[in-house]
C-alpha cells in the first residue's frame, strides 16, 4: 500500500510539474525584491523577476510603474558615495506609466467612481512576492486586495508577465476594474485574461518590413471571489 501511494504521488508530481514551470519567477539577483529611488520615483519597489524581465511598482499607489529588460544602475550616496546620483534603470524600457490617473475604477450604486489605490505591504515566500494594497473612495468601505506578479511562459513558449489579483475584503460589495497597458506584444492577440475585458485602444508599431509589435489599452474586471489574472506576453527580441 505504501509503495502504491508513493507511485501515485510521483505520477501526480510528474503531471503537475509542467504547469508549475509555466508561472515561476527566476530571480535575476539577490535580493531580487528591494525598495529604492528609481528614475526619480521615491521608494519604488523593484522586482527582478527574471534575467530578461524586471518590473517596478510605485509604493505610494501599488501601481505598476515600469517594465524593462536589463537591471538597475546602483549609483548614489548609499551605493557609491556619489551624492549627485540616484539609482536608475539600465537596459531597454518596455513600459513606463505616464500621468497620475488612477488605474482603478469602482462601480457602486449604479455609478462609476474613481478608486484611489494605496500600498500597504509586501511579503516574500520562496521565489514569489505578494503585494497588499487597498482601494479607497469616500462612498465605500476600503477594498483590500493582493497582487502577485509572476514571470510566465505559455504552452507555445511565449513569455511575459502574469498579474494575479485576489480580493481579500470588500464589505461594500462594489465592483472594481483595473486599467491595463499591454506593451511589446508579438501579435495583436498577445495577451490572456480569465475575466471580462474592454479593449479601448490597439496600436501596431512597425519595427521593420516584416516585423511589427503591438500595444493594447483596456479595462479588466476584477472578480470578487477567486483569482483574476491578466497576462502580457512580451516580444523581448
Amino acid at each position: 500500500m505504501k509503495l502504491f501511494r508513493r507511485i501515485l504521488q510521483l505520477v501526480l508530481l510528474f503531471y503537475a510539474f509542467p504547469a508549475f514551470l509555466k508561472a515561476q519567477n527566476i530571480p535575476a539577483r539577490d535580493p531580487w525584491v528591494f525598495r529604492s529611488v528609481l528614475d526619480n520615483i521615491p521608494r519604488a519597489l523593484t522586482i527582478a523577476m527574471h534575467p530578461d524581465l524586471w518590473i517596478s511598482y510605485n509604493t505610494e499607489t501599488c501601481e505598476l510603474a515600469k517594465i524593462w529588460k536589463g537591471g538597475v544602475s546602483f549609483r548614489g550616496e548609499v551605493y557609491t558615495s556619489e551624492k549627485i546620483y540616484q539609482p536608475t534603470l539600465s537596459g531597454v524600457a518596455f513600459y513606463t506609466k505616464s500621468g497620475y490617473e488612477s488605474d482603478w475604477i469602482i462601480f457602486y450604486n449604479n455609478k462609476y467612481l474613481k478608486g484611489q489605490s494605496k500600498f500597504v505591504s509586501y511579503k516574500l515566500y520562496q521565489n514569489r512576492v505578494l503585494l497588499k494594497f487597498k482601494i479607497l473612495n469616500d462612498a465605500i468601505s476600503p477594498i483590500i486586495l493582493e497582487e502577485e506578479p509572476i514571470f510566465y511562459t505559455s504552452p507555445t513558449s511565449l513569455t511575459g508577465i502574469k498579474r494575479i489579483f485576489r480580493v481579500i475584503e470588500n464589505k461594500s460589495d462594489a465592483k472594481i476594474s483595473i486599467r491595463f497597458n499591454f506593451v511589446k506584444m508579438p501579435n495583436i492577440n498577445g495577451f490572456e485574461a480569465n475575466t471580462a475585458c474592454l479593449i479601448t485602444e490597439k496600436t501596431e508599431h512597425i519595427i521593420s518590413k516584416n516585423k511589427s509589435e503591438y500595444s493594447l489599452n483596456g479595462i479588466a474586471e476584477i472578480k470578487n471571489t477567486g483569482d483574476t489574472f491578466i497576462i502580457n506576453y512580451i516580444n523581448e527580441k
